[in-house]
């Protein structure tokens, strides 16, 4: 009883500070990264957002990283704001750049969702022949980047690599650092989102155990 009332902490605990994001953009300063109005900022449709052009890192890290900010690993929900993001990275001279997005079907082969709110993937912008799950059907995360005359689009790809820079992003549509559950996280995503976080937990390897601590932020 005690393991079970133990994991349940764990579980809220996890989904409590995946979904804290810092609102009012235009007051925003991390506590790492520099001022919101370098080369590397930009906001659009009620979202922030800071294209990591520094180091390269891992989908596990780069969803750390982007929480020690207040923010969250990046999402994408329409044509618009991919194309947004796209020429955004193209006018910045970051076309050779691959980026991690929060995108993974680990929970769930079948199921693509946004671990940084939840939301199941409805809208794709895969490159030709992409998703090709390839290497034993290990490539469970996606990366969005210019793929020569293919324009800005997704490629499915192990989230181990370590050679993939990263975009975080916040809502601005909360009024207090602490946004409530009930506006960021519907329970139908919740579950889909515990559902990730119980894989991550309940595989055996070693590997899974660090990942898992990585995004707790132990």
């Amino acid at each position: 009883m005690s393991q079970m009332m133990s994991s349940n902490l764990i579980l809220i605990g996890v989904i409590c500070s995946m979904f804290m994001v810092i609102v009012h953009p235009e007051e925003y300063l991390s506590p790492v990264l520099p001022a919101r109005k370098t080369v590397n900022w930009f906001n659009y449709l009620g979202k922030v957002y800071y294209v990591d052009s520094i180091f390269q890192t891992n989908f596990y890290s780069a969803m750390q990283f982007c929480r020690q900010q207040g923010m969250q690993l990046l999402s994408i929900n329409n044509d618009e704001e991919n194309q947004r993001i796209g020429n955004f990275i193209k006018d910045k001279g970051f076309t050779f750049n691959r980026f991690w997005t929060s995108a993974t079907n680990l929970a769930d082969k079948k199921k693509w969702v946004w671990l940084s709110t939840g939301n199941q993937v409805t809208f794709f912008k895969w490159y030709p022949g992409e998703p090709n799950k390839a290497l034993n059907d290990s490539e469970n995360c996606i990366e969005a980047g210019w793929f020569g005359t293919a324009g800005f689009t997704w490629n499915d790809l192990n989230c181990s690599r370590t050679d993939k820079y990263f975009i975080c992003e916040a809502t601005t549509d909360c009024h207090n650092l602490h946004c409530s559950m009930k506006m960021q996280f519907k329970e139908a995503n919740q579950t889909q989102a515990i559902d990730i976080i119980k894989y991550w937990l309940v595989k055996p390897k070693k590997e899974f155990v660090i990942k898992i601590r990585i995004i707790m932020n132990f």
